[in-house]
């Protein structure tokens, strides 16, 4: 192989590195999407998507209630980033309607209801919904298929809050 050929093989490979990290990613259940995981900064994040497209603040301070302090970041190709706290707060939730990005199984956006229960036999299904883990113990991961007259119409990850 010449040096010419080899220079250009080279280049070929380093340009393939700085594709994003949302080209090859996947769904892990209760833990990431597009390689963003759960406990992720907004600063790591936003390597990982791009910067924020939109931010949006929700907070709940009613008295005989929990407070919360949550941050929506929403980036291009359908992700969005609920931190929590809002201020210097991690992924406590990571949703996306990108259908690229598929668990191991091959379940997405735009799977069937029997696609999901066929593929993942412990997700709990009910008509909006199909779940992986806990839901209902503070502090546990999840991974829910949102469903849409009857196909995943968003996948989210994220860690049960109190």
């Amino acid at each position: 192989m010449t040096i010419s050929r080899l220079l250009v093989a080279a280049c070929a490979a380093a340009s393939l590195l700085t594709l994003p990290a949302v080209a090859g990613a996947t769904v892990v259940p209760g833990k990431s999407i597009a390689g963003v995981a759960l406990g992720m900064g907004l600063s790591k994040v936003d390597k990982k998507l791009g910067p924020a497209i939109k931010l949006v603040n929700h907070s709940n301070e009613e008295p005989g209630v929990d407070g919360f302090n949550v941050l929506d970041a929403t980036y291009e190709k359908g992700y969005v980033v609920s931190y929590r706290p809002a201020k210097r707060g991690t992924a406590a939730l990571i949703s996306t309607t990108n259908k690229a990005q598929k668990t191991a199984a091959g379940i997405g956006v735009g799977a069937t209801l029997a696609a999901v229960k066929a593929k993942h036999p412990k997700a709990k299904c009910f008509a909006t919904a199909c779940t992986l883990g806990e839901i209902a113990k503070v502090g546990a991961r999840f991974t829910e298929f949102k469903l849409k007259a009857g196909k995943v119409s968003r996948v989210s990850v994220g860690i049960v809050q109190p």
